[in-house]
């Protein structure tokens, strides 16, 4: 992965890692423990990591999913914009995505509620993880699947 470029990205970096190589419940940004930024095993955990590029992105299929089950098809156009369909009703939702620091940053709407989550690229398959805030407040670890046509 290249230079990372803001705290904000270590701050994403190091909540995965917590969720997923320490096995802990998702962490809020303010509550990391920030020592673990220097550590062999974060370090080693962020190697496996890579910077998306706009063709993994712009008129792609993903699909996402929490552990609650809650299962979307997510298309991402290229001018920005993506909708979101409930994988097995087609309840349709919309937001945006933006490329920035190697991550995907996404918003979705849905009614009054508004979900946002930077997505890590993993480096040696599609499958990406991101940790996901409704409303401003921690809500869900996803994991997304680029579909292949």
């Amino acid at each position: 992965m290249s230079e990372l470029q803001s705290e904000t990205v270590q701050q994403i970096l190091l909540q995965l890692y917590c969720r997923e190589q320490n096995e802990q419940p998702l962490i809020s940004r303010t509550d990391l423990d920030i020592a673990l930024y220097d550590s062999e095993g974060f370090l080693a955990w962020r190697d496996t990591k890579r910077d998306f590029i706009v063709s993994d992105i712009e008129n792609r299929v993903w699909v996402k999913s929490c552990p609650g089950g809650y299962i979307t098809e997510v298309h991402f156009n290229a001018d920005g914009s993506l909708i979101e369909y409930r994988l097995f009703d087609r309840f349709e939702t919309t937001g945006q995505w933006q490329l920035k620091d190697g991550l995907l940053h996404v918003e979705i709407l849905k009614g009054e509620n508004s979900y946002q989550f930077a997505v890590v690229a993993r480096a040696d398959l599609n499958i990406h993880s991101a940790v996901e805030y409704k409303n401003g407040e921690l809500h869900s670890y996803l994991k997304l699947v680029q579909a292949e046509r």
